[in-house]
C-alpha cells in the first residue's frame, strides 16, 4: 500500500494520476496534488466556496474541472503548478483570469457542476445542475455553446467517432454532434 495523505474534507471527485502525482478535488473547496510516491501534498488550490465534486480533466498540461455551490460554480483551468490559467463565468463578453464561469436558474439559485469534465480534441464538455451541457473551446479559452437538457445532467458526457454521448435526469441518453 502507498503512503496516505489526509485530506481536510470530503472526497467525492475521482483522482486523476499523471506523472506520478495524484490530482483530487475535496468538499474543503480545494483541488489537490499528491506525490504519488511519497503520500506528501505538493500544492493545493483553494476555490473559495465551490466544492469539487467532478473528476478533473487532463490536457496538454492543464487540469479542468468545475465547481458545485451556491456560491458562484465555476469552471476552471490550472496548470500542474495549480495556478489558476483562466476561470469561466457566464456573464463574461470576455475572459477575465480572476473571474469565473457563474451559472443562474430560473429560481434564481445557482447550480453547479457535478459532472466531470470530458475532453476531445480542444473541445471540453461539462453538464450541469441547470439542464445544460457547456462546450468550451480549450485552445482559445471560452465558451462556445451550450446545450440545453429537459433536466439536470449529473455524469460526465462520453464521446465516440465526433459524437458527444450524455445522460440525464429525465430518464434519457442524448446524442450530439461533436462539431
Amino acid at each position: 500500500m502507498g503512503h496516505p495523505h489526509a485530506i481536510q474534507g470530503q472526497i467525492q471527485s475521482s483522482p486523476v494520476a499523471v506523472d506520478s502525482i495524484i490530482y483530487i478535488g475535496s468538499l474543503d473547496y480545494n483541488l489537490y496534488a499528491i506525490d504519488a510516491r511519497t503520500g506528501k501534498e505538493k500544492w493545493h488550490y483553494y476555490m473559495a466556496d465551490n466544492p469539487a465534486y467532478s473528476t478533473p480533466a487532463y490536457r496538454e498540461g492543464m487540469l479542468y474541472y468545475g465547481t458545485y455551490g451556491f456560491h458562484n460554480p465555476r469552471v476552471y483551468a490550472l496548470n500542474t503548478k495549480g495556478e489558476k490559467q483562466w476561470a469561466f463565468r457566464r456573464e463574461l463578453e470576455s475572459i477575465k483570469p480572476d473571474e469565473g464561469f457563474r451559472i443562474g436558474s430560473w429560481d434564481n439559485e445557482k447550480y453547479g457542476f457535478t459532472a466531470s469534465p470530458v475532453i476531445a480534441g480542444n473541445r471540453m464538455y461539462i453538464g450541469s445542475w441547470d439542464n445544460h451541457l457547456y462546450i468550451f473551446d480549450l485552445d482559445r479559452g471560452e465558451l462556445i455553446g451550450k446545450y440545453a437538457a429537459p433536466k439536470a445532467i449529473g455524469a460526465a458526457a462520453a464521446v465516440g467517432n465526433g459524437v458527444v454521448y450524455f445522460g440525464c435526469y429525465d430518464g434519457s441518453i442524448y446524442a450530439l454532434s461533436g462539431e
